[in-house]
């Protein structure tokens, strides 16, 4: 596994209640909480946990806190990231094969805990490449006519890159996320092999659409602004990540035309905000910012937002659980998705931004 960007090898142990950290592997930081824990010798032991980190395997990207022990002589993959992970063991003839659940059927299975059964399901992402549709006026780009239309040939791409880009257009074209049509405009894709993975990522060279554009000015804050903006009597939080972002921001008809591709000789429009698009990180931010400030909380917290990552911090637990449901009962209803395996539930220990939130003001702030 990849815990917090190291590789780190793991036995897996089915007989292991709790995932085991060796203290060795990771120099990581441990939050306030404990466990008590029997090992071989049989000898109760209090360990601590470490804050939420983040785990990566293969195309799944999820947050764990993990026991840290400098007793163990290898770290133990045990049964509560396993189910987190929807793993199954087989029992073959004469071996056994461990195996990961993929895309969508991963996800069904992914069940919300009971806490959350008054946040609509509909909230949830099934798979990598499912977006959501906000409720926002449909954008419209300021074109440059000076350097319209854009036209740049789609260069050959690989038989690897064409079969493995090949799921995600068609998803896309499923969600009407894109539409088969023919335009004046072209620009190339390329997709790109995610590390570690046989999975590509969608990627397309939208630079001289970038430049036949009036970009509007960008309204994103520096994320030291936000940090500064925490309450000093913050004690629990909730980080919340909307997933495809970008995807999720409808594009006017008159300006569709513009994101134009090519893929197995036919062409295709985007009716959402690409990605590489130089409006897309403003008008989506945008669109959050203001779904944000038509919420108002029953309770006393406050919420951060840096473009598709959102911070709730309360002073207790009880108001975090409060206000953290009545914001993803919002977001649902505005027609935002987010990630359920990366959702940081009323924690006093979070990561956000790449940082470590443990009870702290803004002077505490330590960077993983």
């Amino acid at each position: 596994l990849s815990v917090s960007g190291k590789r780190i090898p793991f036995l897996v142990d089915t007989g292991a209640t709790i995932t085991c950290l060796k203290k060795n592997d990771l120099n990581c930081a441990i939050s306030k909480n404990s466990v008590v824990s029997i090992g071989i010798s049989g000898v109760p032991q209090k360990e601590p946990l470490s804050i939420p980190l983040q785990v990566d395997l293969d195309n799944i990207t999820l947050q764990h806190s993990f026991v840290v022990s400098n007793k163990t002589p290898i770290s133990l993959l045990g049964r509560d990231l396993l189910s987190k992970m929807n793993a199954t063991i087989s029992f073959l003839s004469n071996t056994t094969k461990p195996q990961i659940l993929e895309g969508e059927a991963r996800n069904i299975l992914l069940k919300p805990p009971s806490i959350l059964a008054s946040v609509p399901v509909d909230l949830w992402a099934l798979h990598a490449n499912h977006v959501g549709l906000l409720k926002v006026p449909p954008y419209q780009a300021k074109i440059n006519f000076n350097k319209y239309p854009v036209y740049v040939k789609q260069y050959p791409l690989s038989k690897e890159k064409e079969e493995g880009i090949r799921p995600v257009i068609e998803s896309l074209l499923k969600q009407g996320v894109i539409i088969k049509r023919q335009s004046q405009n072209n620009t190339p894709i390329n997709p790109i092999l995610k590390t570690g993975t046989n999975k590509y990522r969608f990627t397309q060279d939208l630079r001289k659409v970038n430049e036949a554009v009036y970009p509007i000015a960008p309204i994103v804050p520096d994320t030291n602004s936000i940090l500064a903006a925490l309450p000093s009597d913050s004690k629990y939080y909730t980080v919340v990540d909307l997933c495809s972002a970008y995807f999720s921001i409808p594009v006017h008809e008159n300006t569709q035309s513009l994101f134009a591709f090519t893929f197995d000789r036919e062409q295709y429009l985007w009716t959402r905000l690409p990605q590489g698009y130089v409006d897309s990180a403003a008008v989506y931010s945008a669109a959050v910012n203001m779904h944000l400030s038509q919420l108002a909380l029953p309770g006393p917290s406050t919420l951060l937002q840096y473009v598709d990552d959102i911070l709730v911090a309360s002073p207790t637990e009880s108001d975090c659980i409060k206000d953290s449901l009545a914001l993803l009962t919002h977001l649902a209803e505005g027609g935002h998705r987010a990630s359920l395996a990366k959702l940081q539930f009323c924690q006093p220990a979070v990561n956000y931004l790449g940082y470590c939130k443990d009870r702290l003001t803004t002077n505490a702030i330590r960077k993983e």
